[in-house]
Formats: structure tokens, sequence, C-alpha cells
């Protein structure tokens, strides 16, 4: 059993660490004379001043006209320059105010121990403190493993982002580092940088709206320049354009999406390929285990290779599937997942979408009739329609367990027949034990949407096999009561029926046996495999609920059927 990896494309940063007294610009570490305010012309108070006003957002311009820190009441909406706390009247850039701004928030400013005031680390020429040299942008953690700075974008779409100190650890915004680029790789392939990549060298900014030929995985190593108190540092980005897949593996779909194999019924796979390639595609059966009402356990499990790595030309191909397994035999009633794979001389192209869980929307639920007997293999008809195809889970308050446990269905028009026999799933999501509900009941509805890449095996609810019973539907095998097990073929057929205890022993009433269109009929004496008499006091077989299926292959159109009855077994 395995359990579905998310696409794993996105981006991954290459940390630093700052040392908090370090000088940027010169490489020393800093102390009274590298960051005292007596190196920019403005006394301690006046600086304190600026990193008060830049706080609480009060530049503005001066009564003067002159942009600045000051206090005046002149137009906010002037640009600033030259003014009595103006930067450049300290000869310090705007980075580096906004660094000691940085450092003064922090609680780093003090006296040194030659006992002048400065910026200084406090324990020592260049000791560091932890500070994340990182991307500041949108930030998506695509493959799930737990990283942050993890990027991914549409094609059309616009990737901006700064290279800097983490937001929250300055006063209002990403402080930047200027920065250059080293190398730039597409699939692998160290290519030159695109025109339509647009970057500010001085202010640390990237920007990038690709087109859809641009599709692929590319890895960007940026030269972020005088920061972490280094020359330079190099700083990978995994930018992936999303398509990758469908540039290589484009046009994918599987038509008809739900089939029935018994039917003659098959698929078609399509899918095109930029070049030649060996393409391989797997067959996974997916399910959705449910615990409650909450998400669902997405799972999925090989079940076979439907084309194994074989030469296809650049374009269009096709693949069909008849729903049957490698031992040419129809496979289970279930959903399943397709996966292709494309080598060529470049690398291994994977088709395998993520499978994101999410409601479908269900209308027209109804009930009928409101009243029935389980143990007399009445039913319920659960009616309802879906706006696209799900796995459904139909229950209700009391119940200990599903009347509809996560079967795949098709949009629109749906029909349940339902025996009254819960579906009970255990804490890991399995399932295989039923029990009969009583009382009254208020039933619920929910629906998960299928995998993108998801093809059905319906079913049989073939006409093959009609007007099933057992009579009597209770008995006690310690008196010597029977059951007779009864049913219409509707064409001459070769039939098998079996019944299964509530352990899920089975054993065989008939095999294999050739049967005329018509009614038939067959009994139960109440004895198991060994012809032991089906009584808890004796042998310790339990009493329950028996399940009798019945199997039917048609010797005519080959179509199939199963269908399945109850018998209750007293003391």
């Amino acid at each position: 059993m395995i359990f579905l990896k998310k696409s794993a494309l996105c981006i991954v940063m290459c940390f630093c660490v700052l040392s908090v007294g370090y000088d940027f610009a010169s490489g020393k570490t800093y102390h009274s004379a590298d960051y005292n305010p007596s190196d920019y012309n403005i006394s301690i108070s006046e600086l304190l001043r600026v990193i008060q006003f830049y706080n609480v957002g009060a530049f503005h311009c001066s009564p003067n006209k002159e942009g600045g820190y000051d206090i005046g009441t002149g137009d906010p909406n002037c640009s600033f320059h030259d003014s009595d706390y103006n930067p450049q009247d300290w000869k310090i850039t705007l980075n580096e105010l906004l660094r000691l701004t940085q450092l003064y928030n922090a609680g780093l400013y003090h006296v040194d121990a030659s006992k002048e005031d400065g910026f200084d680390s406090g324990a020592g020429p260049g000791t560091p403190e932890p500070e994340g040299i990182e991307i500041c942008g949108d930030e998506i953690d695509q493959d799930g493993d737990g990283r942050d700075n993890l990027f991914s974008i549409d094609p059309e779409k616009s990737l901006v982002f700064k290279i800097g100190v983490r937001q929250q650890d300055v006063a209002r915004l990403c402080v930047p580092y200027s920065f250059d680029i080293k190398m730039v790789k597409k699939d692998g392939k160290e290519i030159q940088l695109s025109d339509n990549v647009v970057f500010d060298k001085k202010e640390g900014k990237f920007s990038w709206t690709p087109t859809s030929d641009q599709a692929g995985e590319y890895e960007f190593v940026f030269l972020v320049k005088e920061a972490c108190g280094y020359d330079e540092v190099e700083i990978t980005a995994y930018i992936v354009v999303k398509g990758t897949s469908s540039k290589q593996i484009a046009e994918v779909s599987a038509s008809p999406a739900f089939i029935n194999p018994a039917a003659g019924e098959k698929t078609t796979i399509s899918y095109t390929l930029d070049k030649p390639s060996a393409v391989t595609i797997e067959l996974y059966k997916a399910s959705v285990a449910i615990s409650g009402w909450g998400d669902g356990i997405f799972r999925r499990e090989l079940q076979m290779t439907l084309l194994n790595n074989q030469s296809r030309p650049a374009g269009e191909n096709s693949e069909i599937w008849d729903g049957k397994g490698a031992d040419g035999k129809i496979l289970e009633p279930s959903a399943y997942v397709y996966v292709i794979k494309a080598a060529n001389s470049d690398k291994t192209y994977t088709y395998d979408p993520e499978y994101v869980s999410g409601l479908a929307d269900i209308s027209k639920f109804t009930v009928s009739p409101l009243k029935f007997n389980p143990y007399a293999n009445q039913s319920l008809e659960l009616k309802y329609s879906l706006l696209q195809p799900a796995w459904m889970i139909i229950g209700g308050n009391g119940m200990p367990g599903f009347a509809v446990a996560g079967k795949p269905r098709d949009k629109g028009e749906n029909i349940e027949k339902w025996d009254g026999r819960a579906e009970i799933w255990d804490e890991n999501g399995n399932t295989g034990k039923t029990l009969i509900v009583t009382g009254t009941l208020n039933l619920a509805a929910k629906a998960e949407i299928l995998p993108e890449n998801a093809i059905v095996i319906k079913e049989q609810d073939s006409a093959l096999i009609t007007n099933v019973s057992t009579e009597a539907y209770i008995i006690v095998p310690s008196y010597g009561e029977i059951s007779t097990v009864k049913y219409t073929l509707s064409e001459n057929s070769l039939v098998s029926i079996s019944i299964s205890d509530p352990n899920g022993n089975n054993w065989t009433l008939a095999e294999n046996e050739t049967q005329s269109k018509g009614e038939h009929s067959a009994e139960w004496r109440g004895v198991n495999a060994d012809g032991k008499l089906v009584w808890p006091l004796t042998n310790g077989i339990p009493e329950g609920d028996y399940t009798v299926e019945i199997k039917a292959e048609s010797k005519e159109s080959g179509a199939t059927a199963v269908k399945r009855a109850n018998i209750h077994v007293y003391r």
C-alpha cells in the first residue's frame, strides 16, 4: 500500500546567518566608531527621534516643502529630498538606516566595552546573531514537506519577490539586499536569462511573468551582495512554471471515465508528447477511507502496468484499456488512477496530478420508501444528483457506519439500493464488516471529488439476475430451519452461489453451474463448508447476518452480474 505523494514542484531557500555587529559597507565589526551617529553628523537623540518617526509613519514634508522626518505640518504627499532629517545628510543609505532601525527595535543599541555609544553586538567583535536572508513574497508549500518559501506560478501570472530579511523583523517592509544572477537552469540545463525576467539589483526585487512556452522547472542562483557578513552569499531558488507536465505530456484525458467491462465497454487514454519517448502507463486502485464525517484518507495501490516502456512518437497518442488486469480478468468495481511516464533523451517526465480533496455539490436527494424491513431483504432507494464525479458517502445519526461509504459515482442522477446494513470502518479507515441498522434514521450525504485522472469500473447492476430473495430470511439452524435462495435469470448463464458468515468465512452452494433462463432456487440447511451445523452453542460459529452472493455470466452475451441477499441466523 502506498500513499499518494503530492507533486514536488517547489522553491527551496538557502539560509545564512547575519552577524549583528557587522558593517556591510566596510566589512568590519562595527561599534561606536563605525555605526555611531556622529559618523552621520546627527546626534543620538536625533537618530532616536528619526527612528520614532519612522516607526509611527511620521515621515512627511516640512513646511518649506523639504521632505524628511520633520515634525512640521507640511504637505504629506511631496517627494522627499535633502532636509534636516533626510538620510542623505548623514551620508547613510536608506537600507542602512532601516538596518539601524531594526537593531534599535531589537534592543541592540547600548554602550560597548569602551564606554562609547554604538550599535555593538555586545559580545565581542563579529559575534553572530541568528537572522535569515529570505525571499519575501507569496509562499506556497506545494509538495507538503513543511518547508517555507516554495513557489510555483501559472503562465501569464506574475511572480514578484524581494531578497532581504524577514518582514516581521523590520518595522514595515522587507529590507532588500542588492543581488545579481549567477546562473539559470531549466529542467537541469543551463540557459540564458529570459528577456521577460526583470529585476532591480539595488532593491533586491525580482519579477517575472512567464509565457506558456516557458513552462518548466527553473533553478535561479542569486548572488546576494554585502550580506551575512560576507562579500557575497548564494541563494538558490527553484521556481516552477506550472505546465511542465502539460508541456512534455499534454492534453491528457480518459474517455469514457466510467466503464462497464462486463458489457464490453473500454476507455481510451489520450495524451500528446512533444518528443518521441518511451512511455509507461501504470494503473493504481484508488480509494478514500472514511473516518467520521471529516476528510477521507486518499490511498492508492499499484494494480497493473498497462504499457511498459513502449516507444511512442511525438504528437497525439492513445492507449485502450478494457478494465481487465494482467491476468485477463475484469478488475473489481472501484476507482483507478493512471500515471503516465515519458522518457526521452532529456529526462523522464511524469503525468501524475496531485489529488486535492474537495466537496462536490449534491442536489435532489430523496429516500423511498420511508419504512422497510432489512431482515426481509427489502431495500431503500436513495436518489440524488451530482454536479461532478465524486466519492459518495451516505450515513445518518445513530448509525454505526455508512449506507454508502466512499463509492465512486458519476455526475448526474444516481440511484442507490440500500439493504439496511451499515458498512463499518475501523480507526485505520479499513472496512469489511456490516451491521443491520434499526430504528429511526436521519440520513445525510457528502461527496468528495474524484481525481482528475480517475477511471471508474462501475458496479454491476445488470438485469441478468432479478427477483433475489431468501425465504425464510431468519432461521434457527438448531431447530432444523432452512432458507431457500430464489432468483431469476434473464439469459442462460454460468452461476455460482456462495455464503459468508459475519467473520468473513465463506463456502460454496453452487459453482459454475449451467442454468437456463428463468426462475431458480437453492436451499441452505444452515451448515458450513465442513457440513457442520451453524450453531453457536455447539461449534462457536457466530450468529448474525450471513450474506448470500449470486454470480452469473451469460453464455449468450458474456454479460456478468453479482447480486446479494441476506439470511439472519439466531441461536
